[in-house]
């Protein structure tokens, strides 16, 4: 951005020839300054400082200076800002690759959440509901028991030995 600037500045005839030539002197590397340019992050940042410095001063011969400066660097150091650019394009597909794997991943997961959940659910259910049908059977079996006079006072049956009979405890 500052580089365009400047070159805008230049074209609208605001750079004096002696400007010019000094231009073009720094343009070929005579003055290339690697200690004040760096590939990393940090380089970066420091690169945008100086530039945003030169750019508040109306330094243009400065931007200019600066920005020959750094793209001598990045070609010195083998890379061009195409295979940064293609770098960088690539780690961001590898990221979303692999958040788009995560999420792919997260939905099975959460479907076998859900079809477990599902499973669970029927399965209390079934046994809620084959609790219900012995439950009613034998309510109904106790209803017609009653109906029918069979319920005379079952504690006393229950202590009788299998086989006997009411007649036959009253002799002994």
């Amino acid at each position: 951005e500052a580089v365009s600037e400047a070159a805008a500045l230049m074209s609208e005839g605001s750079v004096t020839s002696a400007d010019t030539d000094e231009i073009n002197r720094l343009a070929s590397g005579v003055m290339s300054d690697a200690s004040s340019a760096g590939t990393s992050k940090g380089g970066n940042s420091e690169r945008a400082a100086e530039l945003d410095e030169l750019i508040d001063k109306g330094d243009w011969t400065g931007v200019v200076a600066a920005a020959s400066r750094y793209s001598s660097t990045d070609v010195a150091d083998g890379k061009t800002s195409a295979e940064e650019i293609e770098e960088r394009r690539q780690r961001r597909m590898k990221r979303m690759q692999e958040e788009e794997d995560a999420l792919k991943q997260a939905e099975i997961w959460m479907a076998i959440a859900e079809q477990s959940k599902q499973d669970s659910e029927q399965e209390a259910k079934g046994a809620s509901e084959a609790a219900d049908w012995a439950i009613a059977r034998s309510l109904s079996l106790l209803v017609e028991q009653e109906q029918s006079g069979a319920m005379l006072d079952t504690d006393d049956d229950d202590q009788k030995p299998p086989g006997t009979n009411d007649s036959d405890q009253e002799e002994v």
